[in-house]
């Protein structure tokens, strides 16, 4: 027996008259149920008139509205001195609607009280638990991915409503199953239909069909960068210099002819710090150009989900590949194979960063021109000799001596460097 829990109905205002003899008459009466648990209820009736004897009084009990006079199970009460009578029915199955009624017998015929309902009580649901079987939706396979769902306890209802946090990014179905719409991170909520406050979620990152160049080199946050600089044609070439959060290339660059330049020295004009006298770096500003993409030059040359990458994707990008030297710059080879059991590799030509319009190789008594120079998406601001500084942003290089050496700097906004892209 099967239900979910509401409102008792309301009272019955009468019942049937089921006998007359002599000069008295008598009727039965459905009352209302209390002690309703998950498993059982008592199931009041009572009758008025002093023609009934023995057990020929009960109650009629079957769920799911399906009440049959003739056929659903029946429990015999012995009347009371007052015609109040209950009957206490168990086994009930948790929260599941009853049908019940009154009934008397008499004169060889049986009569009944009207219809009244009630619902068991719910098992309280304890956890909802969601499990996806993996992190990542690609949009190229064309396929949904499936989710579980777990409820405890085993014994409360298991059912559950899904929700999307992004019906654009991904929808889902009503049994769980996640489809694909366009890239981005979306969360998918399972929560108890009969305990709302208890949910599961897990977070899925859409991946759309790849551009072309995108390479997958099986990074954790499933990231792909491209397969060669902003406007390089293939692997082995620089491409194109850019000072920082500027989208057009040039071939001098100068503090003078920056587009964010601050007549003050100190504060450019967009992409502020804030200003404090802490000591050391102080406050950083990072993922600037996250939601303000008009200022960065990959997604403004190619489009789609391309950006400039951030502190922590260059970092991703160097503790998930291994470094070798190869002509003319260094080659980052996934230490994770891409989901069809490859590993892929990158090449980050060398290239110091321009100020005016010469090169620059800041450790070339070591390095030689061994060296790269490539945008980050970070500026900070800081105190330089005394004085708030802010206008250094973040460089991430690569360089090979004896070995290969990948890390950050902080170099002045307007000078000139490379960008490799990467997208969602």
């Amino acid at each position: 027996m099967l239900g979910l829990a509401v409102a008792l109905s309301a009272i019955l205002s009468c019942g049937e008259k089921i006998s007359s003899h002599g000069s008295g008459s008598s009727f039965v009466f459905t009352d209302d149920s209390d002690n309703i648990t998950a498993t059982s209820a008592r199931l009041h009736a009572h009758y008025v008139g002093t023609e009934i004897e023995g057990d020929n009084v009960g109650v009629i009990c079957d769920k799911d509205g399906k009440l049959n006079a003739s056929k659903s199970p029946r429990v015999s009460s012995v009347p009371g001195e007052d015609g109040k009578f209950y009957v206490t029915f168990f086994d009930l199955t948790p929260d599941t609607v009853y049908e019940y009624m009154a009934y008397a017998k008499a004169d060889g015929k049986e009569y009944y009280g009207k219809k009244k309902s009630f619902r068991t009580q719910g098992i309280p649901v304890t956890s909802v638990t969601v499990t996806a079987p993996a992190t990542i939706l690609y949009m190229e396979d064309n396929k949904p991915m499936e989710l579980t769902v777990k409820v405890l306890p085993e014994n409360a209802n298991q059912q559950v409503t899904w929700t999307s946090s992004n019906d654009k990014i991904a929808t889902v179905s009503s049994t769980g199953v996640v489809t694909g719409k366009s890239g981005g991170e979306v969360t998918i909520t399972a929560t108890s239909v009969q305990t709302s406050s208890k949910y599961g979620s897990c977070k899925i990152s859409v991946k759309s069909v790849p551009p072309a160049g995108a390479i997958d080199l099986g990074l954790p946050s499933g990231r792909y960068w491209r397969n060669c600089n902003l406007g390089a044609n293939n692997a082995s070439q620089r491409g194109d210099y850019y000072a920082w959060a500027e989208i057009s290339s040039k071939s001098s660059f100068t503090e003078g002819n920056y587009k964010w330049k601050s007549t003050t020295h100190i504060m450019y004009e967009k992409y502020q710090g804030s200003y404090s006298s802490s000591y050391g770096d102080g406050d950083h500003l990072t993922y600037l150009r996250q939601a303000d993409y008009e200022d960065d030059a990959a997604r403004q040359k190619l489009g789609g989900t391309w950006r400039i990458p951030s502190a922590a994707d260059w970092f991703e990008l160097r503790t998930n590949c291994t470094l070798t030297k190869v002509s003319g710059g260094i080659k980052f080879t996934a230490k994770n194979k891409d989901r069809r059991g490859q590993y892929n590799e990158i090449i980050l030509p060398f290239g110091g960063y321009k100020l005016e319009s010469a090169m620059q190789y800041p450790d070339s008594g070591y390095y030689g021109e061994n060296q790269g120079y490539y945008w980050g998406d970070e500026v900070r601001y800081r105190w330089y000799n005394a004085s708030p500084d802010n206008f250094s942003a973040m460089m991430s290089f690569i360089k090979f001596g004896s070995e290969c050496n990948a890390g950050d700097e902080w170099k002045c906004r307007y000078y000139g460097a490379m960008i490799r892209p990467v997208c969602d």
